[in-house]
């Protein structure tokens, strides 16, 4: 159903908009270690969390301050999904060197109970974590602005999560 939305708080209709959202832009960081010396890295507001941990962990042998990433995002409704629609998006954690999203379409059928249907979309975009590098976790204490139930999204990896093409 075109009237289905899926809310995510670190999520857009595209890749580029996804990245919009945050609230970094451009700049420099500077890590300084035990040695008391820093280390300044160039950082663009389309970095994900796993390209500034490599930008870190590649001067540890100055600075030995070691870094890692982890991304989540947050689902915390299916805004308008009624018994029998369709929901469809595609989720991804990395692009191509095109810009394109490389992902995999999930997709299920809503049942109008919105805690089984968030269960359910979790199940599905777990069947795919492999590819797309983003698991899903069901709860009923999520960090939802809407209250109640949701999603809670991670890249372990620290790839930005993405999700497009929603319908």
């Amino acid at each position: 159903d075109a009237g289905t939305d899926l809310n995510a708080s670190a999520a857009a209709a595209n890749a580029e908009a996804a990245l919009s959202t945050l609230d970094f832009t451009a700049g420099n960081i500077t890590i300084t270690g035990t040695s008391g010396s820093g280390v300044a890295f160039a950082v663009d507001a389309k970095d994900s969390a796993a390209d500034i941990a490599s930008a870190i962990n590649s001067e540890f042998s100055n600075t030995g301050v070691k870094a890692d990433a982890k991304t989540t995002a947050y689902i915390d409704s299916l805004t308008n999904a009624n018994s029998g629609d369709g929901i469809s998006f595609t989720l991804g954690s990395k692009l191509d060197s095109s810009n394109n999203l490389i992902g995999e379409t999930i997709s299920f059928t809503a049942t109008g109970d919105a805690s089984a249907d968030l269960q359910t979309l979790a199940n599905k975009i777990n069947e795919k974590a492999a590819i797309t590098g983003v698991s899903a976790s069901f709860s009923s204490e999520v960090k939802s602005t809407a209250g109640g139930a949701g999603l809670t999204l991670t890249s372990e990896a620290g790839n930005t999560i993405i999700i497009d093409n929603c319908t």
